[in-house]
């Protein structure tokens, strides 16, 4: 049976250390169920799963000024989602009609990424929640 893993990466600290620390993850040899982990990663931050539900987008985001990445990208999604805030629920039901959407668009970007070599922007939550709606079937 596979198991789904998203690391905080504080707990390791640092992103490439817990991405590395999940991937080099062996099984004890007593477990029978061989899991199996993979990174739900995001890249510059999750958000970019959430922009995805509007639009399809390969562009990078990096610090500008005082602001980090991950605020310009929320920004942009903003542009969008004008009641986003971190933490809150409210815009959820705004999201959940718009996932065949979101997976679409993060496997567009997947593809792109992979023939670019790139991962800003990036996101594998999409394989998150395929691998969830699967087992409701």
């Amino acid at each position: 049976m596979a198991h789904c893993l998203s690391l905080v990466s504080s707990i390791y600290n640092g992103y490439e250390r817990a991405v590395n620390k999940l991937n080099g993850f062996k099984s004890k040899p007593r477990d029978k169920s061989k899991p199996i982990y993979w990174a739900i990663t995001s890249t510059p931050c999750y958000e970019i799963w959430l922009l995805l539900h509007f639009c399809y987008t390969t562009k990078a985001y990096s610090a500008t000024g005082k602001k980090s990445a991950g605020d310009n990208l929320t920004a942009d999604l903003r542009k969008h989602l004008s009641s986003y805030k971190k933490n809150a629920i409210a815009w959820f039901g705004e999201l959940i009609n718009k996932l065949d959407t979101a997976i679409i668009n993060a496997k567009q970007l997947q593809k792109h990424n992979s023939s670019t070599k790139s991962t800003n922007p990036s996101t594998k939550i999409h394989e998150l929640v395929e691998f969830l709606t699967g087992l409701k079937k």
